[in-house]
Order: structure tokens, then sequence, then C-alpha cells
């Protein structure tokens, strides 16, 4: 990720030389549409709507497509060759009446001076290409943390859900809703487990993984849990808590590793579809 901004600081003026050139072909198209939807209102919609497809994708193409009937039958209107080293930067739209409107006075205004070391062109197009890529490293930016606040506000609004459905569920729903928990913790933890399967191992495992797990305490829930989801034998207050002291104890021990994190933070999306499942 590091290489790729890097690279986009470093080619900015390229990469904006060649959107400049697209985004003024785009441009040419949207204004014909513009007279076109002015001069004919009584057109079919699906003719406007298929110009504005060819304006959408002409801007969304990764590459141009010259045409004899192309607006601007030049791909390059500006070269960033021509910036860099013309003495006189000429455009090169491939309509000549434009051509010899505009290239009089560009070529003045951006004439290259033999005492400097770059041709002013070249500058302004540099500048430019780094206020676009800060701008796009900035609508990055932008969007990938409303993207963070979109996705902390479902886990809230999970956390809620899942809350209130726990508390109105059986106690044999809660009683697999705990399991399902313990089952989803230990695997994002890296440990596959199922309750009442491995239990022996399972339960030394996490006793020398996890500090405050004490021997005996994951076989001991597995027990419990057994008890109520194939017993159908309801937990009693002090069993539940003795489930939740556990689950505790898994969830927020530290992670080895920011992938553990993050899959332990996202819980909570998983549980919710679950939950649907099970209609609780």
């Amino acid at each position: 990720m590091g290489a790729f901004f890097e690279a986009l600081v470093n080619h900015s003026d390229r990469i904006f030389s060649a959107l400049l050139n697209r985004a003024v072909a785009a441009t040419l198209l949207i204004l014909a549409v513009c007279v076109y939807r002015a001069l004919s209102p009584k057109a079919p919609k699906w003719t406007r709507l298929f110009l504005w497809a060819l304006a959408g994708l002409l801007l969304c193409l990764p590459f141009s497509i010259r045409s004899a009937w192309s607006l601007v039958p030049s791909e390059k209107i500006l070269d960033y060759e021509t910036a860099q080293y013309a003495a006189k930067p000429e455009i090169t739209s491939g309509i000549a009446a434009l051509n010899q409107a505009v290239n009089p006075a560009f070529g003045e205004s951006f004439a290259a001076t033999p005492a400097a070391s770059v041709n002013p062109l070249q500058v302004w197009m540099h500048l430019a290409g780094l206020v676009w890529a800060v701008g796009v490293l900035a609508l990055l930016l932008i969007v990938a943390s409303l993207a963070a606040a979109a996705l902390e506000s479902t886990l809230l609004l999970c956390r809620v859900r899942v809350l209130s459905g726990f508390k109105h569920a059986s106690p044999e729903q809660r009683a697999r809703l705990l399991a399902w928990w313990v089952q989803r913790i230990l695997a994002a933890r890296g440990v596959e487990a199922t309750i009442g399967w491995h239990t022996e191992e399972t339960d030394a495992k996490l006793a020398e993984m996890i500090d405050t797990v004490n021997p005996g305490e994951y076989r001991r829930v597995c027990g419990l849990l057994e008890k109520a989801i194939y017993g159908g034998i309801a937990l009693k207050v002090y069993e539940e808590r003795a489930v939740y002291s556990l689950l505790d104890r898994l969830y927020h021990s530290p992670a080895p590793d920011f992938a553990t994190r993050r899959r332990l933070h996202y819980l909570l999306l998983a549980q919710l579809g679950y939950a649907r499942a099970e209609k609780i």
C-alpha cells in the first residue's frame, strides 16, 4: 500500500495529464448531450440515457477510444512530453480551427525561457498533479473514515439487538447462543473446537494459551452447556454466570496479532446472522 501511494505522488503529473485529456473529451461529450437535450426536448428518453451512459463510460474506461466520428479525434489533447520539452507548448485537439484559435495564446503564455531549467507548463502540471494526488488521498481517507464509522455504528446496533434477543430468548436458546459464542471466540483465536468434542485437549490448550483461564474451566462450561442443550435442563443463575465469566476472559484477553483482534471485534456481525437464523 505504501508503494502505491509513493507511485501515486511520484507520477502524479503524468496521471493528471492522462486524466485531464480524458476529462476534456468527456466534458465535450457532456456539452453535446446538453445541447441535444435542449434542441430535442421530445426525443425518446432512451437516447438521452444512451448518451449519458457513453459519457460515463468514457470517464470510467482505463483507455481512450479514437474514432473519426469522435468529438475530440485526438487521443492526447495536451501531451505530457510536450509540456516537458516543447519551446512553445501546443494543444492537439484534432480540430484544426480550435488549434489555430487556442495555440498562439497558449504557446506564448507557457513558452519556455532559456534561463529556466524546466518549462512553465511542466511546473504547473506537476503542481496540479500534486494537488490532485493530495485530493485523492484525502478522499480515500474520508471514505475510509465514513466506512469505519458506519461499521462501528452497525456493531453498536448489533450489540443492542443481540442483548435484546438474548434477554427474551428461552433457556435452551440462550444456551445455544452461549455455545455459539464459545465456539466462535475460540475459532477467532485459531482454536477449532465444538462443545463436547475433544474437551480435555481444548481445555489444556486454553489454559496454556490464556493466563486468566484455569485448567478445568472450559471442561466445566462444556458440561453445563451440554446439560442445557441436549438434556433440556435450564441453567441456574450461577451456572450462567460461570459461562459468562469464561466468555468474557476469552473475548477480552490480549490477542496475539492484529488479525485476531479484528476477528474478535467483528464477531457481533456474524452473531446477528446466527440469531436471525435461529429466530431469536
